[in-house]
């Protein structure tokens, strides 16, 4: 059907091409492919790179990609490999067209699977190498077989194929490889293709064996999020597979949420989880159990007392601690810090048994600080008090303990007495109300300007270290708070709840947020007050309400 709507070529015409008497340029891509199949036989080996030079210069929307299908499937397969073998000389440092590529890309695949032993490993790494290469360096040109609807099963066989020669290609190949085959897997970045909870086939434990194969091994941590974001379909995934080797447990990033416990304890070697630690430790929302299993495995880092319950409250026995202390079994911080977020398949007696020197060395270390986020609270308090037992001053403690763990110093460890504190730390750290009362006294007399105070400070108000400021002062401390959005609880304003004018004038702009109990207890005297604030919570808005419905007020 194709044929007739080009105007057709003599074969004199393709003699003289083939001659080099006359330009390819001279015949258009429609005329090339409905010649007949013996006059094709007679081009040189150097006429697709001379063809090339002048389709590429053409618009692809002038060619009807189906010429491609025709041109290629007159093609002698040997003949053909020497024509691609000359044109992969040509182009191997060359970009070709991407949109030219994926037309001529369109044709050779479809020609490649009516080669003689296509599926075998010699024949496919020869095609790969001396004649396909530069087409597969853009990976959109995978898309084409998606467009053609080949199925996964089809697409599982290339693989294979590609999987048996994997090792004979080099690097660069075979990321280019990688990157085509990711591209037919995920190219719509909704889905993966190929893999459905639904279809036994396409839910396989298999799966990254069947469609990834060695190919895995260049996968980032965002590709493996593709193929497997969700825990249920990680794990589903990585039930069948063995290669756990130290660059695939790397490579699978927040997909290893889906290793099950029988795989860590049975499948993966001690050696090869040693050497995955650092990136397993920077995976987030392990279980308990996963990574008690995992850090039960790192024996070689001397970990003692592993295995009892995770959490756990016990006081450390003496025989942990001997333990903990004989000689080439001492934890370093570096050791500790290696096990990033796997710090939490630790139990308590365990972080008992280690020097706060230890714990010192490791929260000071790139990453840890933000890795302990997610540990159980028994393990927070552990960590905290090993580190304030080497801190002589609370300025000391609060530079050295990280975010995660602020919240959990004592309260006791927070009155500065004498020494002066360091706003800017205590700015920086998200604090229990509890705890900034301790200090807010502190802070308010060594801090000139309000303004500069974080909301975690702020909301340690307390009216006796307000109080001390002076007038003038303390409208700017109300209007910091103001301005932060700082919520004051019941017990820091003002004892019951009926606020006198003398309150009231003193209170400034912190009235509004005073809660609808003190506004309704109040009376009218708050009205005017309020009538300056920006907006009402609802619970204030219905005490104002109350109040004037009850009348006796100026506002009617």
């Amino acid at each position: 059907m194709l044929c007739p709507c080009s105007p057709s070529a003599s074969q004199e015409q393709f003699l003289e091409v083939a001659r080099g008497q006359r330009s390819p340029c001279s015949l258009t891509f429609g005329q090339l492919a409905c010649a007949q199949e013996s006059w094709l036989q007679d081009l040189q080996d150097d006429f697709l790179t001379s063809l090339y030079s002048c389709l590429a210069s053409k618009p692809t929307t002038a060619v009807d990609p189906e010429y491609s299908i025709l041109f290629f499937s007159k093609y002698d397969a040997r003949k053909l490999l020497a024509s691609l073998t000359a044109f992969s000389q040509q182009f191997s440092q060359v970009p070709l067209s991407l949109e030219w590529s994926l037309i001529l890309m369109n044709g050779l695949w479809e020609r490649l699977l009516r080669v003689p032993g296509i599926g075998t490993p010699p024949v496919l790494l020869q095609w790969l190498r001396e004649g396909l290469e530069p087409f597969l360096v853009e990976p959109r040109v995978f898309g084409c077989l998606r467009a053609k609807d080949v199925s996964c099963e089809e697409f599982r066989q290339l693989v294979a194929a590609l999987d048996g020669i994997y090792s004979q290609l080099p690097v660069e190949e075979q990321r280019n490889l990688y990157a085509g085959i990711k591209h037919f897997l995920t190219q719509d970045e909704s889905s993966q293709k190929c893999y459905s909870e639904a279809i036994p086939s396409l839910n396989s434990t298999a799966w990254f064996r069947n469609y990834l194969g060695s190919f895995l091994e260049h996968a980032t941590v965002e590709d493996l999020q593709l193929f497997g974001d969700e825990p249920t379909v990680a794990s589903s995934l990585l039930r069948d597979w063995e290669d756990f080797s130290p660059a695939v447990l790397g490579a699978l990033g927040q997909a290893a949420l889906g290793l099950s416990v029988s795989s860590i304890q049975e499948k993966i070697p001690e050696e090869q989880l040693e050497a995955a630690l650092p990136a397993l430790g920077s995976v987030r929302g392990w279980s308990a159990e996963q990574s008690r299993a995992l850090v039960s495995k790192t024996a070689p880092l001397g970990l003692p007392g592993i295995g009892s319950a995770q959490g756990g409250l016990e006081s450390p026995s003496l025989e942990v601690s001997r333990e903990c202390l004989e000689g080439d079994k001492i934890l370093d911080g570096q050791s500790l810090a290696e096990l990033g977020t796997l710090v939490g398949g630790l139990n308590s007696s365990t972080l008992w048994s280690l020097s706060p020197e230890v714990v010192l060395e490791a929260i000071q270390l790139p990453g840890f600080a933000q890795s302990v986020d997610s540990l159980p609270s028994a393990l927070k308090r552990t960590l905290v008090e090993k580190v304030s037992s080497r801190a002589d001053r609370p300025t000391e403690l609060v530079k050295l303990i990280p975010n995660a763990l602020a919240s959990y110093i004592p309260k006791s460890l927070l009155v500065f007495g004498e020494e002066e504190p360091d706003v800017q730390d205590l700015n920086d750290k998200p604090w229990t109300r509890d705890q900034a009362a301790m200090f807010f006294a502190d802070v308010v007399k060594a801090e000139p300007d309000f303004s500069r105070l974080s909301q975690s400070v702020l909301q340690g108000f307390t009216c006796a270290a307000a109080g001390a400021v002076g007038a003038e002062r303390f409208q700017e401390l109300a209007k910091a708070m103001r301005k932060r959005k700082v919520r004051l609880g019941q017990d820091q304003k003002i004892p019951g709840t009926q606020v006198s004018e003398e309150s009231a004038e003193v209170l400034g702009r912190l009235l509004c947020d005073l809660g609808g109990d003190h506004i309704r207890s109040s009376g009218g005297r708050l009205l005017e007050a309020l009538s300056h604030c920006g907006s009402f919570l609802p619970e204030q808005e219905e005490a104002i309400r109350d109040v004037l419905s009850a009348g006796n007020t100026t506002f009617g």
